[in-house]
C-alpha cells in the first residue's frame, strides 16, 4: 500500500512510533523517494484566526504566536508542495467561514471544526442559517461529493485549480462571504513558515 504523505507533518515528519511500513520515521525521505500515494487528496485548513485568542472567553487578552502556524498551515504547505512537485494531483483549501449561528463569540472567527457543520448540513441545528450559509453550505457539500465520487479529478469539473504555489490556486471557500470558492496565491498564508 503506497504510503499517504501527509501522516507525521505536523511535526516536520517525525512520527514517536515506527514501523517503517505503515509509520515511518522520516516521511521528508519517504517522500524524496516518490513513495507516496499517486491518489489526489483534497487538503484542507481554516482560517486560523486565532489572533486573539482569550485567557477568559469573553475578552480576548493575548495574541497568539506564529508557532500555530506549525501545527496546520505549514504542514499542510510542505505536504502539498512535496504532492505538487510529484505530479500527485492536489487541491488545497482554506475555509474563512464566519456564521452567526456558528461563532460562539464575535471575535473568534473561523475555528477548528467549524467547517464541519457546513459540510454535514447541521449547522442550523444552533440557528437559522443566513441565506449565504445556506448557498456555502451547498455548495461545500457539492464540492465534498465531487471528491468523492471521483479523487483524481472530481474538483476540476468544478473548476477548482490544482495545487501550484506558484499560480492562484489556494482555494479560499467562505471567503468574505462568498458563496463560491475564490481562488488566492497558492502561498498566500505561507510566508512564516520556514522552509
Amino acid at each position: 500500500m503506497p504510503l499517504d504523505c501527509s501522516y507525521g507533518t505536523a511535526f516536520d515528519g517525525r512520527v514517536a512510533l515506527t514501523d517503517s511500513k505503515d509509520m515511518f520515521s522520516s516521511y521528508w525521505l519517504a517522500t524524496s523517494r516518490s513513495s507516496c500515494s499517486k491518489e489526489g487528496p483534497l487538503r484542507g485548513n481554516l482560517s486560523v484566526t486565532l489572533k486573539n485568542c482569550p485567557y477568559k472567553a469573553s475578552t480576548p487578552t493575548f495574541t497568539a504566536s506564529s508557532s500555530l502556524l506549525n501545527i496546520a498551515t505549514c504542514p499542510g504547505a510542505r505536504g502539498a508542495l512535496a504532492r505538487h512537485n510529484f505530479d500527485v494531483p492536489v487541491w488545497r483549501v482554506r475555509y474563512f467561514g464566519e456564521w452567526p449561528n456558528l461563532n460562539p463569540f464575535p471575535w473568534l472567527h473561523a475555528y477548528h471544526s467549524s467547517d464541519i457543520p457546513m459540510i454535514f448540513n447541521t449547522a442550523d441545528l444552533l440557528g437559522p442559517d443566513t441565506l449565504a450559509e445556506k448557498a456555502t453550505s451547498e455548495y461545500y457539500q457539492e464540492a465534498w461529493a465531487a471528491f468523492a465520487r471521483a479523487p483524481a479529478n472530481g474538483l476540476d469539473k468544478l473548476g477548482w485549480p490544482r495545487y501550484d504555489p506558484t499560480t492562484n490556486s489556494l482555494i479560499k471557500l467562505g471567503f468574505e462571504n462568498s458563496t463560491e470558492a475564490e481562488f488566492g496565491p497558492g502561498t498566500e498564508f505561507d510566508a512564516l513558515c520556514s522552509s
